[in-house]
């Protein structure tokens, strides 16, 4: 679960028994990656709820604050679509050195993505925004899995049942279970 997903990017390839990784939720936070996830996964969606519109008419909204905030994390958002590719993936840092044992490992990899968690939302920008972790994670030994309805830590019984199943069809799929 995140940066232990990361760890295992890192490391995975480097030893021998180690033939598939889980990864849940990989940790490549950058406060680029952050301000994008929260404006497109968390104030966008905010918007568009009635929740959001009911608190603001009512007053249970705190503008000034909120907009603060919000401003905060355009300016990054701005830095990061104006931030070429080879900037923001910098040898030795940790995400450069995940990528790196992506690349590495040969066994078989399966990303599970929860729907409601900033970590994965990141995690999706990153293999959007550069080509390099796309043609990665396009590979044929990597699946990727996204569970909408699930947080971080997979707490609801329903998406943990859901992940369980899939990782079964993994292990299943090649022999080891």
């Amino acid at each position: 679960l995140c940066d232990g997903a990361s760890a295992a990017l890192m490391a995975g390839h480097q030893i021998d028994k180690v033939h598939t990784l889980l990864l849940i939720n990989p940790w490549v936070h950058s406060s680029n990656l952050e301000a994008r996830a929260r404006i497109e996964g968390y104030y966008i969606s905010r918007l568009r709820g009635k929740e959001f519109w009911k608190k603001l008419i009512t007053g249970k909204i705190n503008v000034p604050k909120s907009l603060l905030s919000l401003g905060g994390y355009l300016i990054h958002f701005l830095k990061s679509a104006l931030t070429p590719e080879t900037t923001m993936l910098r040898a030795p840092g940790y995400v450069y050195r995940m990528l790196v044992g992506l690349r590495r490992f040969d066994g078989r990899v399966l990303v599970a993505l929860s729907g409601n968690d900033l970590v994965a939302h990141e995690f999706r920008d990153l293999v959007k925004m550069q080509r390099r972790w796309s043609d990665v994670m396009g590979r044929d030994n990597v699946q990727v899995v996204d569970f909408p309805a699930a947080d971080h830590s997979f707490t609801s019984a329903c998406e943990r049942r859901a992940l369980e199943r899939e990782l079964g069809a993994v292990f299943s799929d090649q022999g080891d279970a």
